[in-house]
C-alpha cells in the first residue's frame, strides 16, 4: 500500500493521499457495513480501527471471514462482488505482513530475531531471510 500512496500523492498531490486515506478506510472497514451490527457497535470499532493499528489488524482477522459468511449467505450482487475483491486484497496485505514474522521465528538468537521478506511489484514473495 506504500507504492500506493507515494503513486497518488506523487501524481496528485493532496488530493492523491486523501484518495489513498479513503481506500485504505474502504478496505479495513468494509466488513463492519457487511456485518449485521448496530450502529453503536460499528461506530465504536470504526474509530478503534482507526486509532489504533494493531487492533486493526486483529479486527481484521476476525471481521473480514465473518463478513464473507455474510456475503456468501446473502444475494449475490454487485456488492457481494466488491467484498471479495475487497477480502482478497486484504488476506494478500495480511499475509506479507505475517511473513517476515514467521521467518525470524527460525533465528536461534532469542534477542534479534528480525526477518525479512521480498516481495516483487506484483506482490509475488521472492525471499525471506532471518538473522
Amino acid at each position: 500500500m506504500n507504492k500506493l500512496k507515494e503513486f497518488l500523492q506523487g501524481s496528485l498531490g493532496i488530493f492523491g493521499f486523501v484518495l489513498y486515506l479513503v481506500v485504505y478506510i474502504i478496505v479495513d472497514c468494509a466488513p463492519l457495513v457487511v456485518l449485521p451490527l448496530p450502529l453503536l457497535v460499528s461506530t465504536a470499532l470504526f474509530l478503534v480501527m482507526m486509532v489504533l493499528p494493531v487492533v486493526s489488524s486483529v479486527l481484521s482477522l476476525i471481521l473480514w471471514p465473518a463478513g464473507l459468511i455474510c456475503m456468501i449467505r446473502g444475494p449475490q450482487d454487485f456488492w457481494s462482488i466488491l467484498y471479495y475483491i475487497l477480502f482478497a486484497v486484504n488476506v494478500v496485505r495480511l499475509l506479507l505482513a505475517v511473513v517476515p514474522v514467521l521467518a525470524a521465528r527460525r533465528s536461534k538468537d532469542p534477542n534479534t530475531q528480525v526477518g525479512a521478506c521480498i516481495v516483487s511489484p506484483e506482490n509475488i514473495i521472492l525471499s525471506t531471510g532471518y538473522n
